[in-house]
């Protein structure tokens, strides 16, 4: 017989893209006020995680880091995550422009990312929030979705997910 449960917790992250290293370390900052420092953070990588169509309407950041949340999170929680990040994306905007914020969690199948951006992949959650997964873990192997953006596709990003995933094993 079919029962509903609630999914154990997850390990929430925060991409940040920018440009601008002073707007990366006042985002971190207002993020962490919010909801603690990060218990691992990534090298930059290069690059931004936003789509094509999302750079016909913006510049993308050069840069890229992750942040894995000491705290555990409550899936449902990433819709008022989303929200957080985007009010602190939009109040850092004119220092830079490149600026993005964008949360999600790993569990042990898969990345989870929230946007702002419907898209035919993706599941909308709730208060204008999509999810889209951008990894599977099958066998101990990462595989990242075919529809994930080129960043998530990097061999540097691949890694970076993979080990926090190890990290939190």
């Amino acid at each position: 017989m079919e029962s509903l449960k609630k999914p154990p917790s997850a390990r929430g992250f925060l991409l940040i893209s920018y440009s601008m290293e002073e707007a990366y370390f006042e985002a971190k900052s207002l993020w962490e006020k919010l909801r603690g420092k990060f218990q691992i953070e990534s090298k930059a990588i290069p690059g931004s995680p936003i789509t094509e169509w999302e750079k016909m309407q913006r510049i993308p950041g050069t840069r890229s880091k992750v942040g894995l949340l000491l705290q555990r999170i409550h899936r449902e929680e990433l819709p008022v995550l989303k929200k957080e990040a985007l009010e602190i994306q939009n109040e850092l905007a004119k220092k830079d422009a490149t600026l993005t914020l964008q949360p999600g969690y790993l569990n042990p199948a898969q990345v989870v990312l929230a946007s702002g951006n419907e898209d035919t992949h993706k599941i909308y959650l709730y208060q204008g929030v999509y999810a889209e997964v951008l990894y599977e873990f099958r066998g101990g192997d990462l595989s990242a979705s075919p529809t994930a953006p080129e960043f998530f596709q990097k061999q540097e990003t691949t890694f970076i997910f993979r080990s926090l995933h190890e990290d939190q094993s």
